[in-house]
């Protein structure tokens, strides 16, 4: 609710005194506040620094290891394609083994399809290598303590060795991707509202998504059906699990697939859930 003061005998909102906009004090003003954008980027550079372990930016202009990792997995992937040509954007990539009739091979992009998959892999990745530093009790760097060692030891490697099995699964996930994405149309996924969502309201958690299309999933918590997705940092459970206590955001879907999560969303409402959709 937007606080008012009498002017005149009339209601005039009250103005922000904090910033040069003078935007109205109601939750959503206060929200876009810029006087509170020193607090957003805070946050943003603890979720990216201590829960995904990326390392912080650097004037160098050097590449960094998840784009040094995630160049490596998606060459990895490339080459299990049926035309692993060099140079080549446009790959087929066959079916995963299974009953015939097998399905057809499927044609990806080699940076606009495998490159947002290979991102989210080496991501986890990291986070995984970050958790696994953390619990063997390792601790960040001391000003004014004694120097590094001549000969420190070799940190340990961002991407699983050998990296084969991983690259299997993920052309094999490519081809599920492309051939019944759970979120066929990006227009449905509404991205300019969700980003609105996610900025203002830290709305993290997402029901359907798609690891070829959806962006942003390396920073928000995201459902799948796909076991292997779990290999991309996704939450595999079923989504009444899923969406309890947690804001959710839930894209549109055609009508006859969207009218069973509205249905779910009230149910939760109902019993003092809340989600967004």
């Amino acid at each position: 609710m937007t606080r008012k003061h009498v002017v005149d005998g009339a209601w005039a909102p009250d103005r922000c005194d904090r910033c040069g906009t003078g935007h109205p004090t109601s939750t959503l003003g206060d929200l876009q506040c810029p006087a509170n954008d020193d607090v957003w980027n805070t946050l943003d550079d603890t979720l990216a620094t201590a829960h995904l372990g990326l390392t912080p930016e650097n004037d160098n202009r050097t590449r960094t290891d998840l784009q040094t990792s995630t160049a490596l997995v998606t060459g990895a992937v490339a080459r299990l394609s049926i035309n692993p040509m060099i140079g080549a954007r446009t790959l087929a990539f066959p079916p995963p083994p299974g009953p015939l009739p097998r399905p057809p091979a499927v044609r990806a992009d080699k940076l606009d399809d495998i490159g947002p998959m290979a991102s989210l892999f080496t991501a986890t990745c990291m986070r995984h290598r970050a958790a696994t530093t953390v619990a063997a009790g390792a601790t960040a760097p001391v000003v004014g303590a004694n120097p590094p060692p001549v000969n420190p030891p070799t940190p340990r490697p961002v991407l699983p060795t050998p990296l084969g099995p991983a690259a299997q699964t993920l052309a094999h996930r490519v081809h599920s991707a492309l051939t019944h994405p759970p979120v066929e149309d990006t227009q449905r996924q509404c991205e300019t509202l969700r980003s609105v969502f996610r900025h203002h309201l830290r709305t993290y958690s997402e029901l359907l998504t798609n690891p070829i299309n959806s962006s942003g999933l390396d920073s928000c918590h995201w459902r799948s059906d796909q076991k292997s997705d779990g290999l991309l940092g996704a939450v595999v459970q079923d989504p009444l699990t899923f969406m309890k206590d947690a804001y959710t955001w839930v894209c549109l879907l055609p009508a006859p697939e969207q009218t069973p999560l509205i249905h779910q969303a009230v149910t939760f409402l109902r019993i003092q859930r809340f989600i967004i959709t």
